[in-house]
Formats: C-alpha cells, structure tokens, sequence
C-alpha cells in the first residue's frame, strides 16, 4: 500500500482512540488496546467512511451482540462501504499489514 492510505489509516486510527473511545473503558491504555484492535480488525467503516458507527458505535453493538439483544447479520452499512473505494481500501490496509497498536507504540 501506498503512503497516502498509511496516512490515511493512521489518521483515522488517531481520530478513533482519541475522539470515540468508548467511556465503559476506563482501564490502562492496554486494556483500550485490546479492545480497539477488535475494532480496527472488523472491518467496519471508520470515521470519515460513510455510515461508520465510530469506536463507541462498534463496541456498543458488540455489546448487544453478546448481551443477545442484535444479531450480527442484522448490522447493515452503507452500500458505499461494501464495494468501490473502501474494498480497495481494505484490501491496501491487508496487504500493507498496518497495526493501530504499532502505531502508537513508542
């Protein structure tokens, strides 16, 4: 992948932990972590995408997944977001391998 969607990754990795990290994650920096790599693995739209949830959105509905109370088939995005620029998109962030944790790593 090129440098522009490295940079654009990162952006959105920072905007994501910092802005939108759910309140319910009070612990250390690692346990946030943890928790944001699922995030950042599941591949659902993040901020600046049409129709992303942001972090808190994600892990809210993860929540009433576990809890029961949503079906993970019932979490529907955009169609932008299932074809065009962000399947490319996906596809550069696989290959170029970025990790949000290795970015805030010192």
């Amino acid at each position: 992948a090129g440098y522009t969607e490295k940079a654009v990754a990162l952006l959105q990795a920072l905007l994501e932990f910092n802005l939108f990290c759910p309140p319910q994650l009070s612990g250390s920096e690692e346990e946030k972590m943890q928790f944001f790599q699922g995030f950042w693995d599941s591949d659902c739209p993040r901020v600046g995408d049409p129709g992303a949830p942001t972090w808190q959105g994600w892990y809210d509905q993860q929540l009433k997944i576990h809890r029961g109370e949503l079906n993970e088939e019932d979490i529907v995005y955009p169609t932008e977001h299932k074809g065009g620029q962000h399947e490319e998109d996906s596809k550069m962030k696989q290959q170029s391998s970025f990790s949000p944790s290795a970015a805030f790593s010192p």
